[in-house]
């Protein structure tokens, strides 16, 4: 996650440098086609992070478990299904509320 994340702060300021440097031009900076196209590769970069993130995040979760000091079974919530139910419904219901906002 960090990697990906210095990667794709070296790439902004690759892409910095080129403009610095061609932003005198009359028709506009002159950007490398392979620059364009490290652009285009990185787009699933963010979301790479994001679940790398969240795998780091459950597997440190429960080191209390591996070592055998707490079952998971006793560090799991005990929440009925329906409350499960509509704490997921109603995320879905703001975040696509959110999505038509924008």
């Amino acid at each position: 996650m960090v990697g990906i994340g210095m990667a794709m702060a070296a790439l902004a300021l690759v892409s910095g440098f080129f403009w610095w440097k061609n932003r005198a031009l009359p028709h506009g900076p002159i950007i490398p086609s392979w620059l364009l196209r490290s652009w285009v590769a990185s787009v699933p970069l963010g979301y790479l992070a994001t679940e790398c993130g969240w795998i780091v995040r459950e597997v440190g979760r429960q080191p209390w478990a591996v070592y055998g000091l707490l079952r998971t079974e006793h560090a799991a919530s005990h929440l009925p299904a329906p409350a499960v139910v509509t704490s997921l419904v109603l995320f879905a219901i703001i975040y696509s509320l959110l999505l038509l906002t924008l």
